[in-house]
Formats: structure tokens, sequence, C-alpha cells
């Protein structure tokens, strides 16, 4: 027996997240790919800007000044940087 959405009582739409098996394998399987491109990416963002950053902390001082950067602007820098 299938129930919807309404049939659910108080949880509502909440509930579609806890009975989501109904919905069918692949949307699933689809979804599992899909969360794993967009952690993949992050991870990639959050690469780059850890490089970024750690190459802007390897400057000097002087370095960092002559770029118009200072050193407490590192992170605000690096984080613009993807």
């Amino acid at each position: 027996m299938s129930a919807t959405i309404q049939d659910r009582g108080p949880l509502g739409k909440l509930a579609s997240v806890f009975f989501a098996p109904q919905r069918g394998y692949k949307i699933a399987r689809y979804r599992t790919a899909e969360r794993h491109s967009s952690l993949k990416a992050g991870f990639a963002i959050w690469r780059a800007r850890r490089a970024v950053e750690a190459e802007l902390e390897s400057l000097s001082d002087r370095e960092l000044d002559d770029i118009g950067i200072a050193r407490c602007e590192i992170w605000r820098v690096a984080q613009g940087a993807h």
C-alpha cells in the first residue's frame, strides 16, 4: 500500500525524505552521484583556496605590501580566489 504525502500526517513533506525508497532506486542512485560530484567539486575549490592561502602566507610582509595585501587580509583574498 503506497502512502501519499497527505496520508503521512504531521510530518507532511518531511516524511518524503524518510520514505524515499518508494521513489525508486534510480533516483536515489542519481542523487548519490550528484552529491558525490558536488562534494568533489567543493573539495577541489577548498584545495585551490588553501593553495592560494599557503602561497600568500609564504611571502614576506614587504612582498605582501608590494602587491597591496596586508597579512590579516590573506584569508579574505584566498576566499575570493576560485
